[in-house]
């Protein structure tokens, strides 16, 4: 018999072993570390609430043998807040499946919260929420990546290993000379300099700006000081990030603030975290985004389809791949799941799952 519970702090250790045995790879040294950055995670971030707290299974012989992390959020549609709980890190004890991943999953879409998400489930998870009333959103699951120096981009994917990878270095020069009449004026890879300006921004001023930056009737995230400043740090422990940009757009002319992008470079790619902008300007915002990136000599960006991004992706030469993570949603609030199917949704990388460092 097994019965669910919330997670305590006393936990972790028990968790942290079943994680380990799962799933065989961690960014944690030991299990010590991966037990510490547990409770940091769910017991101490910003949102924490008791009713709506991770879960475990356990056996009546006080065996953990299951664990559904959970972090709370809200989102606001309308003139109305929208509790959100994104589910991640689904663990299951291998000699338990079945009956235990059930009651936790169930256990988890029986809590308060209006809306559940989870994006970056696998496939096996995906079937156990949409048959349990989940939805997937196939948009989400495609990831976007634009060259900008489309030779040298192409010629490291395809050299990435082994010998390939000196003889490109040794024509690195007469390949930047190529990408270089490649991307000039005129190119279907050149970039357009919008007339804007950029501005660094940091969590205080994003969180009083955002509020007011997209329509009411899109579903969005509610943030804060205390909650982005929280998640900013979680980033800069992500392996293999060299540097976190936050810079806002602004109008050259009346200094107007139009939107922002959250970058991070991870070798010669510039990965999105989240690009927003107001009505009306996100091409602009998209093309100082891609301008900034340019001037980093990135070699391409990246990111996730949303769909507040999408048309301006549509036409080349960004380059479109499908994921096989999925992107999940579930809900029985009518006006949310409008919004959702009718892609009035902002949800980025800083709301979902990507941050987390396990």
């Amino acid at each position: 018999m097994v019965c669910i519970r919330n997670y305590a702090e006393s936990d972790a250790p028990a968790v942290a072993r079943l994680r380990r045995r799962v799933f065989a790879r961690t960014a944690h040294a030991d299990d010590d570390s991966l037990a510490d950055y547990l409770n940091e995670v769910f017991l101490r971030n910003p949102w924490y609430s008791d009713d709506l707290a991770p879960l475990v299974a356990e056996t009546e012989g006080g065996e953990i043998v299951g664990f559904h992390g959970l972090i709370p959020r809200t989102m606001r549609l309308g003139d109305k807040d929208i509790r959100v709980a994104v589910g991640t890190q689904f663990i299951v004890n291998p000699d338990h499946r079945g009956m235990a991943g059930i009651l936790l999953l169930r256990a988890f879409f029986n809590g308060p919260q209006d809306l559940s998400v989870t994006d970056i489930s696998t496939p096996v998870v995906a079937k156990l929420w949409q048959r349990m009333g989940g939805k997937s959103m196939r948009l989400r699951r495609l990831h976007w990546t634009r060259p900008i120096r489309p030779v040298r981009y192409a010629a490291s994917v395809a050299g990435a290993s082994g010998l390939r990878r000196f003889a490109i270095r040794a024509v690195g020069p007469l390949l930047s000379l190529v990408d270089h009449l490649v991307v000039s004026a005129g190119s279907q890879y050149s970039i357009s300099r919008p007339p804007t300006r950029l501005k660094d921004i940091e969590a205080e001023l994003m969180a009083e700006k955002f509020s007011g930056l997209l329509p009411a009737d899109i579903l969005q995230p509610v943030y804060d000081r205390e909650g982005l400043s929280w998640l900013f740090s979680q980033i800069s422990r992500k392996e293999n990030i060299k540097k976190t940009y936050k810079l806002a757009v602004v109008a050259a002319e009346t200094d107007d603030l139009i939107g922002w992008f959250v970058l991070v470079v991870t070798g010669r790619v510039a990965e999105v975290v989240q690009i927003a902008a107001g009505p009306g300007h996100m091409r602009a915002v998209t093309n100082q985004l891609l301008s900034f990136a340019s001037d980093l000599n990135c070699r391409a960006v990246s990111g996730r389809c949303d769909s507040h991004i999408i048309e301006e992706l549509e036409s080349p030469p960004a380059f479109f791949e499908q994921s096989d993570r999925y992107f999940l949603t579930r809900t029985k609030n009518p006006d949310i799941a409008a919004a959702i199917d009718s892609q009035r949704f902002f949800f980025t990388r800083l709301e979902g799952e990507w941050w987390m460092t396990f």
